[in-house]
């Protein structure tokens, strides 16, 4: 079958997937809930294949958004470093930085084939994923 169907539960007793659940006729009426179904499945994985956490992720984008770093540096203390000498991957936060085309994220080779993650590359294209 060139597109298959695919069926998902949603528990109403739990505040979240009750959330979801009054989305879905929102997405289903702007042909947007087959896209944001492929990019969040798409995003959850990609999140796994890096050993991050997506609460912590989403967490994470929420204090980043309100101007809030100290998630960022405790998950990234590099990160803290490199903004306090003004670096961040070259960028000095006068330019706008590259985008950073969406399912595109990946570590260098390198890190990917290692038992441990750099955590640097990681926080390197984390900040340029979400700039």
């Amino acid at each position: 079958m060139a597109r298959p169907k695919v069926e998902f539960w949603l528990n109403t007793n739990k505040p979240d997937e009750q959330w979801l659940l009054e989305q879905i006729p929102i997405l289903k009426a702007n042909n947007q809930f087959s896209r944001f179904v492929r990019d969040g499945l798409t995003f959850c994985i990609q999140l796994q294949e890096l050993k991050l956490d997506v609460a912590s992720v989403y967490h994470l984008l929420v204090d980043l958004r309100n101007g809030n770093t100290d998630r960022l540096f405790a998950l990234f203390p590099h990160v803290r470093t490199m903004f306090e000498q003004g670096r961040v991957n070259g960028w000095t936060g006068v330019e706008t930085p590259p985008r950073v085309p969406f399912g595109t994220l990946q570590l260098p080779q390198a890190a990917a084939t290692e038992a441990e993650l750099d955590l640097e590359a990681i926080g390197e294209d984390f900040l340029d994923f979400i700039s």
